[in-house]
């Protein structure tokens, strides 16, 4: 049977297979046919961008440029079905370090190994639903380069555009925010909380997440061209330094010290310099110190109640040094 998906580029070659995938497109589509609602379209999304070469199958006729989503033919991944992944390097990416599948989950990453330029693993989603965000890293040219793929894992007997948002607001009615479990596969769609003046740490993490790449693009144009202010300093300078017009108290010191010939004196003056002490410099300075607390406590936190469960070890290193990057 032939791979569901092959994705090309000039680093890797991406090859997604599993079987009987025809039996669960259909009962998607029966389930959708039978509310009325029409398939919801998917696709494939790239963080950071991606210059793609090749993607079959795929509705869209590619370019040279980067891209941070293609739109796929039809939904391709499920809920409690098996999936094997593997990335084909090419013979640039260096072979120490070796290249290594980045997620959240130590259950994820210890799924794949790597031999021969090979990474391979497979991933049963379980009756996890959602955005799936998959990682690779590897090194080339003495550059680290992480590139995340990201698609959505579709169920079979409901509609997740509507059922999932309905559900979600039964429990969110009872119980808030206890859907936002950290240790799942998938990424949850994130609505507000019914409970006033409430703040939860993940819930706040996710949101960071989504921002944070249009953050630093706003932080590193200010940093590139800020704000400025004249303010006001005093400076001291001897009598032939003195320019402009002078005060009517200062011109009758300087004659007096010269007519005595005293030229050691040096004079106050009060001159304007730019500064970068701006409100809103201020303001963008407490945003990422409190951004940078705020990560901080969540990874003590985190670390401090992994080593407290049974199960430790389930949130991966790369999940605490995405945090620490």
């Amino acid at each position: 049977m032939p791979d569901i998906l092959t994705l090309k580029t000039a680093d890797f070659e991406l090859s997604v297979w599993s079987k009987d995938l025809a039996k669960f497109q259909e009962l998607l589509a029966k389930t959708h046919a039978d509310r009325g609602i029409g398939l919801s379209p998917t696709s494939l999304r790239f963080s950071p961008a991606l210059k793609v070469l090749e993607l079959i199958p795929s509705v869209e006729v590619l370019t040279e440029q980067a891209l941070t989503e293609l739109p796929l033919l039809e939904p391709l991944f499920f809920e409690n079905k098996h999936y094997e992944f593997e990335f084909l390097f090419d013979d640039r990416v260096s072979q120490i370090p070796k290249p290594k599948l980045v997620h959240r989950l130590s259950s994820i990453e210890d799924s794949f190994h790597y031999k021969h330029r090979t990474l391979r693993g497979s991933i049963n989603f379980g009756n996890d639903i959602g955005w799936f965000r998959l990682g690779v890293r590897y090194q080339m040219a003495g550059r680290v380069i992480t590139q995340y793929l990201s698609f959505e894992v579709q169920p079979t007997k409901m509609v997740m555009s509507t059922d999932l948002k309905d559900m979600y607001n039964d429990i969110d009615a009872l119980y808030p925010l206890w859907r936002f479990s950290l240790v799942q596969k998938t990424d949850k769609e994130l609505a507000k909380s019914r409970q006033p003046h409430e703040r939860f740490p993940l819930l706040w993490l996710a949101h960071f997440q989504g921002l944070r790449l249009d953050l630093e693009k706003g932080i590193k144009r200010i940093c590139n061209a800020p704000h400025t202010r004249l303010l006001p300093y005093q400076y001291a300078v001897r009598a032939e330094r003195l320019r402009g017009r002078l005060s009517l108290k200062l011109e009758e010191r300087v004659a007096v010290h010269l007519h005595q010939n005293e030229t050691h004196h040096r004079y106050q003056i009060t001159g304007q310099r730019l500064s970068l002490d701006t409100p809103e410099n201020r303001f963008v300075k407490m945003v990422l110190i409190r951004c940078s607390k705020d990560i901080t406590h969540f990874k003590k936190c985190a670390e401090q109640e992994d080593r407290l469960r049974n199960d430790s070890g389930r949130l991966a290193k790369s999940f605490y040094d995405e945090l620490d990057s």
